[in-house]
């Protein structure tokens, strides 16, 4: 069962849900978000009001799309809902 099957059975995927991904997708040890996480690539805290959801959700699977070398990698196997769980949490 995965992590977002586990977390959100019968249910729609809470910003917490996101939460959970942000760490087990490892993103907290690059990113932080509101005060937590590392300081290697960008602050997250604001990218939802600087950023659509269309763009964060590319970003995420294939940042090559934006940027030519980016440090980030891509997390092509994450299914849209999972990305779209991460999104509702940096939204929140």
């Amino acid at each position: 069962m995965s992590i977002l099957s586990s977390v959100t059975v019968g249910c729609a995927a809470s910003s917490s849900d996101g939460e959970i991904l942000f760490e087990k997708e490892r993103c907290i040890y690059c990113h932080s978000f509101k005060g937590k996480g590392a300081h290697i690539g960008p602050d997250l805290t604001d990218i939802a009001k600087r950023r659509s959801d269309e763009w964060i959700r590319d970003q995420i699977r294939n940042p090559k799309l934006h940027y030519p070398n980016p440090g980030m990698p891509g997390h092509e196997s994450l299914s849209r809902k999972q990305i779209n769980t991460i999104i509702k949490y940096l939204r929140s």
